[in-house]
């Protein structure tokens, strides 16, 4: 008589099953989620340098820059600038401390409304946002930079200096097949965040 569990399969060997992620709660779900991001990123990365090698092109053409994507000058009032460094500092700012500063910005005029979905507002701090149109093709630093290695892409990685973060992320580029690394969207508005950041420093 078989019995219902081996009927089943309960009873016996069974082939390994896919890790489930039901009961760990929201968090769970997010590294789950973000560790596959990552994997799927790396590996179309590493096939865009396949593919560049292939075409007879360096896989990083460090001498060939953009220059038709320059940040605006972010200039800022002495009372905007006075405002903003009596309530922030950038070297040790809290994820509130950073949603907070980028309203600030908006109000003042050096973001968008629009532009907050690419600098990680009102995300969760350990989520890495960037524009759709640059997410598997960006090299965000090369060795040998200050920041090569040392800090990630989400909030969460720079411990509270969101100065050194946002001069992190303003340095992503993109190869968009035309022989040409450019700033990507992201790399653009960090930019002027950073710039912000460096002028209420002390």
């Amino acid at each position: 008589m078989v019995s219902a569990a081996n009927a089943l399969g309960c009873g016996g060997p069974s082939a390994p099953r896919a890790p489930s992620y039901t009961g760990m709660g929201n968090q769970a779900l997010l590294a789950g989620f973000m560790e596959e991001f990552r994997k799927t990123q790396a590996e179309s990365c590493k096939q865009d340098v396949e593919e560049l090698k292939r075409a007879g092109l360096p896989d990083k053409p460090a001498k060939k820059r953009s220059t038709s994507q320059q940040t605006n000058a972010v200039t800022l009032t002495q009372e905007q600038r006075l405002r903003l460094a009596n309530r922030y500092d950038p070297q040790s700012m809290t994820w509130e401390d950073y949603q907070a500063f980028i309203d600030d910005l908006c109000e003042i005029g050096i973001l968008g409304e629009a532009d907050k979905s690419c600098v990680n507002y009102g995300t969760s701090e350990d989520m890495v946002v960037i524009p759709l149109e640059s997410a598997f093709r960006v090299n965000i630093l090369e060795e040998g930079d200050p920041f090569y290695g040392v800090i990630g892409c989400s909030f969460s990685d720079c411990q509270g200096n969101a100065l050194n973060w946002a001069e992190y992320r303003s340095k992503t580029e993109g190869y968009y097949g035309d022989g040409i690394w450019h700033k990507t969207k992201d790399a653009v508005l960090f930019g002027k965040i950073r710039d912000v950041m460096k002028a209420i420093s002390y």
